[in-house]
């Protein structure tokens, strides 16, 4: 139960990003080594799923951000 919970409070803590990138990686690169897809559709694969997910994750991570007051203002 406390690896669901971490993986969880990571998830809510990380920008989308930070999570997505390596397990596509790691999930592409088994897909390659297996010979399910070849090296051009992992390309396409990884590339979509990038696409897709830029946008949002880029906003999950900007709504994660607080202003911070500087000394001089």
């Amino acid at each position: 139960m406390t690896i669901v919970n971490s993986v969880l409070s990571a998830i809510r803590s990380e920008p989308i990003r930070t999570i997505i990138y390596p397990l596509l990686a790691i999930l592409v690169a088994s897909l390659v080594a297996r010979g399910t897809v070849d090296q051009s559709a992992a390309d396409i694969i990884t590339g979509v799923v990038a696409a897709i997910l830029g946008i949002p994750a880029a906003e999950v991570a900007r709504a994660k951000v607080t202003p911070v007051k500087l000394l001089g203002e």
